[in-house]
């Protein structure tokens, strides 16, 4: 099978994103193309690409390179195919030798591509660009040809084949304007991809290239396939420095200011995830992370007193509390593309796939205060002007001034926080090895007498305290059971069929719930009975998302929206609406620890007496585990840190106070 021409990235296997700036694609035609060939092309290129015109094409002799932007996200793949038809257009107006899609990092397998290498593995040499570009699939630079520019001609006449005139304003309603921007000093400047760079100077390998925005003060090194090789910044002497300990992963996105640099980095090359964890970088220490999301970081910009981090889900305001960051405020979001805080940090500029946000700021709040129905490339600040780019047209951001100073007028006075109670739990760090309250040993772990009583089952999973020594199994078969042996040493076999059950002993080991997440059933086993006795319990048809043995015959219940304190045989002792947590950390018979995705609570502290369930503090700080330090309950945050929390039993006293009533409290006289 032949192919009209060469075709470089015809369906690449990956590629560096594009969306609305355009996929960038180079062109080599068998012959300079004459003026009415050219105008030929441009009336083509208007009719493909009505969804999305695209920009100003540049010109060096025989070579032509454009860039089509995608309208919806996702769509890479069709733009992919819309060019392939268009490209075989233009060979019938004009025979072409050589077509590379330049944002292409692992070429594909279709049959194009596979024809393209073994008729000729590398390309042609074509032209250099202004600002840089690195050419994928090893092609070289011609020094013969001039430096690739735009055509007025072929412009005039894409220009007179598009249909209607430019919008001269975009108006949102609300006191902001998108002001149409003709000036060539503000035309876009794409991402460049340097293989020399004044400040940080020549990759260290020549597979390598910079990739920065203009003007930046840092550069991330890639190697050929967009993969991270390294991150620069520029030193005190105005020189570039590659930041020790970025060698290899995925990154997302960096922040520059005064309180320094931070990137979203995941450090493992090999996990194709994006970055959950942000680091603190300089030219002069390894990178130090400060702080871990639970989704995947999409972007980050430095705020007026802080910064901002966009997640996959939400928008984070971070500020410094060394030796990390701690979360000032939260914000639900949906999927965001891209950050810009503009106005000395006191707006931020949200793009998303569909349309870009507005957001005011101030003092860790933010606030949304307009909305631009279409989805814009990343703004940059130039001359003091804040400029947007949407397909081959510039725009100026017009009104913003006002709308904040109305915002700014209208914002109620913070809310000053109540004094703390001499009582209140606080949160130390430390330094001392976290002793779990989840103590068990799983049958990995196990010496083979303790696992030998319950050889006739098959697909059995065995589960010993180390409190007490005894043992509990699940049998995960369809028709399965929860396993132990009563105190003559006989083994009591309970029906119960999960296909994965958990266990949990209570502190001193002589107790066990045994269930499944999402699952409306648990079983309770005593083991300390002379005779072992299990119920089986269902919760009102509600999930149970975690469960924890307490001993004295209690176990809490964690639901979708409450926290259940129950009997063994069932009943309900007390009950706490929590909603949004996902796992219970039991540290005492009398004091459990949740984790939870609520905004603004992610570690909440209850106490547990005879028939109450009392909240006694919530913490920002993602929970990781619990359980004891030195004999003091502690906690370790997902940022690995490790702290103490004190104050509990003079909360537990004020709490118990605060519900008991008086008549309780008072002892009868004589």
């Amino acid at each position: 099978m032949t192919f009209p021409f060469r075709f470089y990235g015809h369906m690449p296997a990956d590629w560096h994103e594009g969306g609305d700036l355009g996929h960038v694609f180079e062109v080599a035609f068998a012959s300079e193309p004459t003026a009415e060939q050219k105008a030929r092309i441009a009336a083509t290129a208007v009719a493909a690409f009505a969804a999305g015109e695209p920009r100003a094409w540049l010109w060096s002799r025989h070579v032509a390179s454009f860039a089509v932007g995608e309208r919806e996200p996702g769509t890479a793949r069709a733009v992919f195919a819309e060019v392939t038809r268009f490209l075989e257009a233009v060979h019938a107006i004009a025979p072409l030798r050589q077509a590379i899609f330049c944002g292409a990092r692992t070429a594909g397998d279709s049959a194009w591509d596979a024809w393209t290498r073994a008729t000729q593995p590398v390309p042609d040499a074509g032209p250099v660009y202004d600002p840089p570009r690195a050419a994928p699939f090893g092609r070289p630079d011609d020094p013969e040809l001039p430096v690739a520019a735009a055509d007025p001609e072929l412009d005039r006449a894409r220009g007179e084949a598009s249909a209607g005139a430019p919008v001269a304003a975009i108006e949102t309603g609300r006191g902001l304007t998108l002001e149409r921007v003709d000036d060539p000093a503000f035309a876009y400047r794409a991402w460049m991809y340097l293989r020399d760079d004044p400040r940080f100077g020549p990759p260290p390998d020549d597979n390598c290239h910079w990739e920065n925005t203009p003007g930046a003060a840092h550069s991330w090194l890639r190697g050929p396939h967009g993969d991270v090789r390294g991150f620069a910044l520029v030193a005190d002497d105005g020189r570039g420095q590659l930041v020790p300990g970025i060698s290899s992963g995925r990154a997302s996105g960096e922040s520059i200011g005064e309180a320094g640099a931070l990137v979203a980095w995941n450090a493992d090359p090999d996990d194709r995830r994006g970055p959950h964890r942000l680091y603190r970088v300089s030219v002069a220490a390894e990178p130090v992370p400060v702080w871990t999301a639970e989704a995947e970081i999409k972007a980050l910009a430095r705020v007026a007193d802080g910064w901002l981090v966009a997640t996959a889900n939400q928008l984070v305001v971070l500020r410094d509390e060394a030796p990390r960051l701690a979360i000032a405020s939260e914000r639900r979001s949906r999927a965001t593309a891209w950050l810009a805080a503009v106005h000395g940090g006191t707006c931020v500029l949200v793009g998303r796939d569909n349309d870009t946000e507005v957001w005011g700021y101030h003092d860790g709040a933010l606030a949304q205060l307009d909305a631009l129905d279409h989805a814009f490339s990343a703004p940059r600040v130039i001359a003091g002007r804040i400029i947007f780019w949407s397909g081959q047209d510039t725009y100026e951001l017009c009104g913003l001034d006002a709308l904040l100073a109305s915002w700014q007028a209208k914002r109620k006075p913070a809310r000053k926080q109540a004094k703390a109670r001499a009582s209140a739990v606080s949160l130390e760090r430390s330094d001392g090895a976290l002793v779990p309250a989840l103590q068990l040993r799983p049958m990995s772990e196990l010496s083979d007498d303790l696992v030998a009583p319950y050889a006739a089952t098959a697909r059995k999973r065995v589960f010993q305290s180390p409190a007490s020594g005894r043992t509990v199994a699940v049998d995960d078969a369809i028709q399965g059971a929860v396993m132990w042996l009563d105190a003559s040493g006989a083994l009591v076999r309970h029906p119960a069929s999960w296909g994965n059950g958990n266990v949990r002993f209570s502190p001193d080991g002589h107790e066990a719930i045994v269930f499944q997440p999402g699952f409306a059933n648990l079983v309770h086993v005593d083991l300390a009975a002379s005779v072992a006795t299990a119920h089986q319990l269902t919760v009102d048809r509600k999930e149970v998302r975690d469960a924890a043995a307490l001993g004295g015959g209690r176990f809490l219940a964690l639901l979708a929206k409450t926290l259940e304190l129950r009997s063994a045989a069932g009943a309900v002792l007390a009950e706490l609406a929590l909603a949004k947590c996902t796992r219970l950390h039991a540290v005492r018979g009398d004091l459990a620890i949740l984790a939870c995705d609520a905004t603004g609570k992610k570690t909440r502290v209850v106490a547990i007496t005879a028939d109450r369930l009392l909240e006694l503090a919530a913490f920002p700080d993602r929970l990781d585990g619990a359980g004891l330090i030195g004999g003091d309950v502690a906690i370790r945050t997902i940022d690995g840190d490790r702290m103490i929390l004190r104050g509990l039993d003079e909360a537990l006293a004020a709490a118990i106070a605060k519900v008991t009533p008086a008549e309780e409290k008072d002892e009868p006289t004589s």
